[in-house]
Order: C-alpha cells, then sequence, then structure tokens
C-alpha cells in the first residue's frame, strides 16, 4: 500500500478523467500526525461517543459549533440526543512507531438551560426552539450544535497552537472529483481514505445525496468530506454498499443555514482579535514562534489554492 502523498489528495489532477485511482481505492489509512497539513484539518476533527447509541464523527466549524450528520445525534427518547449520553473527543491518533496515545482533549454538548436537549443552531430536522417539538425533515442529514466549551480556541496539548476550524463560512466549492475524508471508523483512532465522486453522481432513490467511491465504516458519519484545496464540500451519511457511499453536499447545507438565519464564523484571526480574547504581555512576545504570531497564540493558517 502506498503512503500518504499530500500531493495526490490536496494538490490532485485539475482535469475531470478517469484514471486508475478510480478504480482501486487504498482503503483506510492511519492519520500521521508528522504529515503537517493533514493534521491541521485532521485536528478539527472529533470522536461523538454515545452511552447508549452508536459512535459518529464530527468537525469544528467555528469555535464552539460541531457540524455532523442529524441521526448521529438522534435521541433515543427524544428528539435529539441528551447531552449526557455524549462525549466528544479530540486527537485521537497514535504516535508513530510506539505505542503511545496523543494526549487528547474532550469537552461535552452545551444544553438548553433547564432541558435534556443539545443547544441545536439548526438542522435538516425542524423543531421548535426548545426541541421538544418535531415538525419538518427536508432530509439534508445535518445537525449543527454547539458545545459546552470553545474547542476551537482551546490550545493544542503539549503545543503553543490553538485548534482553530474549518472555514465553512462560505460555500463555492461543488461537491465533485477528487476527495478525502477523514473519520473515525468504528469509534477507533483517526483515519483517512481517498475517495472520488463522479461527474453523474445523483442517487434517484436519495435525491438530496450524492453517491461516491471511498471507504468508512459505521462510525464515519458526520465525517468531513474535503476536495483538492482541502475544503470542506459535503458530509458523510452512510453506505450503500462496501463501494459505495453517500454524502450530503455542503452547498444545499449551507443555503438552508442561510435560510435558518444562521452566519458561520470565517477561521481566520488577526493578532487584534487575538489580543482583545486573550489579551498580551511581553514575555508571551518574547516567545515569538514562527512568522504567524498571534501573541503567544500560533493559529495556523490553511491556504486554498
Amino acid at each position: 500500500m502506498n503512503k500518504f502523498n499530500p500531493a495526490s489528495v490536496l494538490h490532485a489532477h485539475k482535469e475531470n478523467r478517469r484514471d486508475v485511482f478510480d478504480e482501486v481505492i487504498e482503503g483506510l489509512q492511519a492519520v500521521d500526525p508528522r504529515n503537517v497539513e493533514l493534521m491541521k484539518l485532521a485536528r478539527h476533527v472529533c470522536l461523538i461517543r454515545r452511552k447508549h447509541a452508536s459512535d459518529a464523527t464530527g468537525f469544528l466549524v467555528g469555535p464552539d459549533l460541531m457540524l455532523t450528520s442529524a441521526h448521529a445525534l438522534l435521541g433515543t427518547s427524544t428528539i435529539f440526543a441528551d447531552p449526557d449520553d455524549v462525549t466528544i473527543l479530540f486527537d485521537l491518533f497514535m504516535w508513530p512507531e510506539t505505542p503511545a496515545k496523543a494526549k487528547g482533549d474532550s469537552c461535552g454538548l452545551r444544553r438548553i438551560p433547564y432541558t435534556d436537549q443539545p443547544d441545536v443552531v439548526a438542522s435538516s430536522i425542524k423543531v421548535n426552539a426548545g426541541c421538544t417539538h418535531r415538525f419538518d425533515d427536508n432530509e439534508l442529514d445535518y445537525i449543527l450544535v454547539r458545545l459546552d466549551r470553545p474547542m476551537g480556541l482551546s490550545f493544542l496539548p503539549f503545543s503553543y497552537r490553538i485548534r482553530g476550524w474549518n472555514n465553512c463560512s462560505r460555500a463555492d466549492a461543488p461537491a465533485t472529483g477528487r476527495v478525502f475524508v477523514i473519520q473515525h471508523p468504528q469509534g477507533q483512532a483517526l483515519q483517512f481514505a481517498e475517495g472520488y465522486i463522479p461527474a453523474d453522481h445523483h442517487e434517484p432513490e436519495f435525491p438530496h445525496l450524492f453517491r461516491y467511491k471511498t471507504t468508512t465504516l459505521n462510525g464515519s458519519s458526520g465525517a468531513p468530506v474535503f476536495d483538492q484545496k482541502r475544503r470542506v464540500v459535503g458530509i458523510h451519511v452512510g453506505e450503500r454498499s462496501k463501494s459505495e457511499q453517500l454524502g450530503v453536499s455542503f452547498q444545499p447545507i449551507f443555503e438552508d443555514l442561510e435560510r435558518e438565519g444562521v452566519k458561520l464564523p470565517p477561521f481566520r484571526l488577526s493578532k487584534e482579535v487575538m489580543d482583545s480574547i486573550f489579551g498580551s504581555s511581553e514575555i508571551e512576545h518574547k516567545r515569538h514562534r514562527g512568522h504567524d504570531w498571534r501573541g503567544d497564540r500560533l493559529f495556523d493558517d490553511i491556504e486554498y489554492d
């Protein structure tokens, strides 16, 4: 099996043509923390661990905003999962050539005060403000929820850098061509798989979804689907068969969010904004590391070609 080559996924062919890649998918590969560009994306992806339901995958789209599949957070006796039933885990990967697990971080779902329902910002499942009555479902299978602390502004373990989030403040890129999926298959450590969305990817049986070819397992639902330029173009929602997966494009989700009055924040933070949140000091300035200086808080940028 070939090793992950960032050029093959992050800077892949521009032509819309089929090649040997379309016939042979490499399968799931472990996320290597030494791959800096891949880790910039992987550290935004989280495992949604459920006590009384199946695990799933989610990802940050704001300091305390997580996007995932709606079915991943359905409740057993209520519309959505009781926050006490859910733990959100980050940085689940193994250090190469050692049995050591990375020191991760975790949080929970913010609950609507005095209820057993999470703070749902928007969802394909339409409910009232208290999440007590369900009145519609547009079948886009997504949910945007708030976490109980701003993980996107927290420091990475043993690092001067903060976690950040995926820039989903725009939806310019269609879901097509070469992609890759960062996921927690079967609730295990972070893995990724390359994939391909064909030009004719519409699924008559599920008109709101697209079909594509990659490798996923149970627990991958809610995982972000990235294009060659590392933009979120979709969410993985399930498998029709071992060789055919289903996803939902981010563009209709973005349009639905706009109809709900939701505006997702860009991830680019200036030194002034960071200092207004965290304050600043001379001693921190002396710890300057790298050209992307935010006081003592380095914030990785992801350049979109």
